[in-house]
């Protein structure tokens, strides 16, 4: 793999120079590289975990992280869009724009979405932790 991996670098590096390409171009060709490798890397850990016992709670880590990113940049970013839209929309009608955020909604939003993600991320959990490492790796 590793050798591969240098080789299409090399590779890419001739082939960007004789065409002129640029560097950028080279090193977003090289992220794709990286990216497959980080893929491979991860598929096996996801082994590694699970040969630990460990897949399950891997799982609902990594939904209730991404859960939490998107609630700390939608939740703002939703209001102000909201808050923004009401303005417009009331300064049409001509009355008088006064937003109201309710307080107690979106609080409940934080604990549904985390326990939504968690939901949908506990099926292809137990997907995971239902395979058997020594095939998987095997495979690799």
């Amino acid at each position: 793999m590793v050798q591969r991996r240098m080789f299409v670098r090399a590779l890419r590096r001739r082939h960007s120079a004789r065409f002129g390409l640029g560097r950028a171009v080279d090193e977003r060709l090289d992220a794709g590289v990286n990216h497959r490798s980080h893929a491979h890397q991860a598929r096996l850990d996801r082994h590694v975990q699970r040969r630990a016992g460990r897949v399950l709670a891997a799982v609902a880590w990594q939904a209730t992280f991404v859960a939490a990113v998107a609630l700390a940049a939608g939740l703002p970013l939703g209001i102000a869009a909201g808050r923004f839209a009401w303005n417009v929309f009331a300064e049409d009608l001509g009355v008088l724009p006064a937003p109201v955020v309710p307080l107690a909604a979106t609080l409940l939003i934080v604990p549904a979405t985390l326990l939504l993600a968690n939901l949908i991320a506990a099926v292809p959990g137990r997907m995971a932790a239902r395979t058997r490492p020594a095939l998987a790796l095997r495979e690799e």
